[in-house]
């Protein structure tokens, strides 16, 4: 068991990575105009939902304790456009 629990810390630690750098270039499109806050804030749901659900499947299937990465998303959504829920609007799909 030692194994999966080291490969599934560097699999979260990647996962984790790849979300954050997803998360920063949906910021710098905002930024530049490129996208909306409300536009960019749902790729980043959207993108983060599956691979938390990925992840959520791996820690299952390897009884390891959750990452927490679904609140995660959320918390990063929520950051891009803060208004959402002010708005009545969903970020879930």
């Amino acid at each position: 068991m030692k194994f999966a629990l080291e490969e599934m810390s560097l699999l979260t630690l990647r996962i984790f990575s790849d979300f954050n750098e997803y998360v920063t270039s949906r910021k710098t499109d905002v930024a530049l105009g490129v996208q909306t806050r409300e536009t960019a804030a749902l790729q980043v749901k959207n993108y983060g939902d599956g691979l938390a659900k990925a992840l959520t499947i791996a820690e299952n299937l390897f009884g390891i304790p959750s990452s927490g990465m679904p609140s995660f998303v959320d918390r990063m959504a929520i950051e891009i456009y803060p208004n959402a829920v002010e708005d009545g609007n969903s970020l879930d799909p």
